[in-house]
């Protein structure tokens, strides 16, 4: 957004992007949307009853985190359910993929939780950075924009520390939401590619992505990362995949 675009914005308020109410100037939520939001954050986990915050249900890729902070391997704001048709979380999402909108409101909540939890834990923020995982090829020409390195970057701007690209993604990646299980893990690790020389050896690296679904592509992100000499990773995401009670396993 330009200047004059918040300059406006700000002068001249407009309506909540999700149900249409008058905002404050430069808010994109109106205040019922965004406690609706923080109230979605408490659903409960259907096989361990637990909220986003406790829940480890289908979180397989966070068994390779080496190192918790404060007992936690990854950060998520809520769940993601996509059978969902009326949640404020599911909106934004899509609205975010397809339109790049809500960048801004999600790192902003991010940065809220691993401050919070970094403050909690003698953790120092600026010995982290920030990286993404990439939108598929396809996906990317056929936006023109990559939204979780939009949120990624706000994120680091948020944090006051460095963002850099350290994955791309191979041209024969196929759009994951088409594939399975075992498919995702296959294409991810064939798909998510490292930059090698913008690995920092000893690095921590908070890495983005905006909905885990299986946990493929995070896994093989946290798998590259420490293979190329980072020292600590946390995986941070908007929502985690709800869980349902056929899971068989993580």
């Amino acid at each position: 957004m330009s200047l004059i675009e918040r300059i406006t914005y700000l002068l001249f308020p407009g309506n909540c992007s999700i149900c249409g109410e008058r905002v404050n100037g430069g808010d994109e939520l109106c205040d019922k949307c965004k406690e609706e939001f923080i109230r979605e954050a408490f659903t409960r986990c259907p096989i361990c009853d637990k909220s986003v915050a406790g829940c480890y249900c289908g979180a397989g890729f966070s068994e390779h985190v080496k190192d918790e902070i404060g007992g936690k391997r990854f950060v998520s704001l809520t769940f993601y359910d996509k059978t969902a048709k009326n949640r404020i979380c599911e909106k934004l999402i899509y609205r975010l993929k397809d339109r790049g909108e809500f960048a801004s409101f999600f790192a902003d909540e991010l940065a809220r939780e691993i401050l919070s939890l970094f403050s909690r834990n003698g953790e120092d923020i600026k010995d982290w950075q920030t990286t993404y995982i990439p939108r598929s090829v396809a996906k990317f020409s056929e936006k023109g924009f990559d939204q979780s390195e939009e949120v990624a970057k706000r994120l680091a701007n948020r944090l006051g520390i460095k963002f850099e690209k350290v994955f791309f993604r191979g041209a024969g990646g196929t759009v994951q939401k088409s594939l399975g299980r075992e498919e995702r893990r296959i294409n991810a690790e064939e798909s998510i590619l490292p930059m090698k020389r913008h690995i920092r050896p000893e690095g921590k690296y908070i890495v983005f992505d905006d909905v885990i679904t299986t946990g493929a592509s995070m896994e093989t992100a946290i798998k590259l990362l420490y293979f190329y000499g980072a020292a600590k990773v946390l995986p941070v995401s908007i929502a985690k995949n709800l869980p349902r009670k056929t899971m068989i396993d993580n």
